[in-house]
């Protein structure tokens, strides 16, 4: 056996001896960057993603905000669980575990979205009616939690393409101003087929936006209101850009139609959402004690 020196501890040996991985090619710099061919290719189809069109764009909003939550919701009690700091209102109400429970709730606040969708009130100016729907969801999101809740909003919009369960259009509500659930004038279509349809998908990221802080205890305290807004910008991103492109307006013309006539509408609506929600964990801790 042969010991040899290294000067300065080793910093000094040549590359071949000291690379991990065989030998360093002498043409290598680090200077010189490596993958130019395949980074260059990979920048140009990020700049074409930069610039959708309207396919694209309601592609990347449905996989998004829809595909990819149900497919979390699916998987409710994998490790998403145990980030969970707190359990959800319905899991206080509804105690106990399993799948078909689970369905259950999901199921029934589907519907519940459903029966909210048929208080509507006509605007002549807009495609978009003022509904119950975004208090339904909220709550949706503040019982059944993240995953849960944003499954109940996917089952929702799934609904949609085979029963009439949305909020009545535009000529169902022709000659009336506000419509209160019967009789049943509900429309049902396909998401991607509907102006309204970005909304749709809106409210499953609202449900998980706001069952996720409601997870975190935001729902029993002065914070359940920004819960509530948070929620509520989460459903109306999507909204506005799909009316934008379904319409081809310009924003201006998006914003008056999608945002502005429903903000005093919406404002109340989450008020009553961040009321009703500490009122129910008011009145299980009651039970409890009692």
């Amino acid at each position: 056996m042969t010991s040899r020196s290294e000067p300065n501890g080793g910093l000094d040996a040549p590359a071949t001896a000291v690379a991990p991985f065989g030998p360093i090619p002498a043409s290598f710099s680090p200077k010189t960057p490596r993958f130019g061919p395949e980074l260059a290719s990979f920048a140009a189809g990020a700049q074409e993603l930069m610039i959708p069109n309207e396919a694209t764009l309601k592609g990347r909003i449905l996989w998004g905000a829809l595909v990819r939550p149900l497919r979390s919701a699916l998987c409710y009690n994998a490790p998403m669980q145990m980030t969970q700091t707190r359990s959800a209102l319905a899991d206080a109400i509804f105690p106990g575990q399993g799948l078909l429970r689970d369905a259950a709730l999901v199921a029934g606040f589907a519907l519940l979205v459903a029966l909210f969708a048929q208080i509507a009130v006509r605007l002549p100016f807009t495609p978009v009616p003022i509904t119950g729907q975004t208090l339904a969801v909220l709550l949706t999101g503040g019982a059944l939690g993240a995953n849960r809740g944003a499954a109940s909003l996917a089952l929702y919009a799934a609904m949609g393409a085979f029963l009439p369960v949305f909020a009545p259009g535009s000529a169902a509500l022709e000659g009336q101003t506000f419509h209160f659930i019967l009789p049943w004038q509900g429309t049902g279509d396909f998401v991607w087929n509907l102006p309204t349809g970005g909304y749709i998908v809106g409210f499953i990221g609202a449900a998980w936006v706001v069952g996720r802080l409601a997870e975190r205890g935001w729902d029993r305290s002065w914070r359940v209101l920004a819960a509530m807004l948070a929620g509520n910008a989460a459903l109306y991103v999507p909204g506005l850009l799909w009316l934008w492109r379904d319409l081809s307006i310009d924003w201006a013309t998006a914003l008056d139609w999608g945002l502005w006539p429903f903000v005093a509408g919406d404002l109340a609506k989450l008020y009553a959402a961040s009321l009703a929600l500490p009122a129910a964990w008011a009145l299980v801790g009651r039970k409890g004690r009692g």
